[in-house]
């Protein structure tokens, strides 16, 4: 599977519920095998914008997990806004897009955690999301 978790940084999550998100991602994403055969992983975290200078790609960490969950763990928290329509566009237009490690004969399957109702509307990203063939 290419598994991709996208994570809402926005001050209404709070430190606290920031640190429970973590441990909980760090914790489901240790129970698979990393590798070229097996799972990729790809996680970033959003609030008004996506923050691309500390998102892993698929392509990034393909088969040491201690160097993945290195980079995952150096993912901050920090901004405001909660622009989730916008966020889901980033996996379909960068995250899944050909050339940034998805792989054709993977399922895709998309993670979204949240604290609350998006600013912006998600009705068409997550249609395309969907077109996608994502789960």
């Amino acid at each position: 599977m290419d598994f991709v978790v996208v994570l809402d940084s926005s001050s209404s999550v709070g430190i606290e519920n920031w640190m429970k998100v973590k441990k909980f991602t760090h914790q489901f994403l240790s129970t698979f095998t990393l590798s070229p055969e097996g799972s990729q992983y790809s996680v970033f975290r959003y609030n008004r914008e996506v923050d691309t200078h500390s998102q892993i790609l698929l392509q990034d960490h393909q088969t040491n997990m201690d160097d993945f969950m290195y980079a995952f763990d150096d993912i901050p928290y920090d901004g405001s806004g909660t622009h989730t329509g916008n966020a889901i566009n980033h996996v379909v237009d960068y995250i899944l897009a050909p050339g940034k490690g998805n792989r054709p004969n993977a399922q895709d399957i998309v993670l979204l955690i949240t604290d609350g109702r998006s600013q912006d509307s998600v009705r068409r990203p997550a249609q395309r999301l969907r077109q996608t063939g994502a789960t």
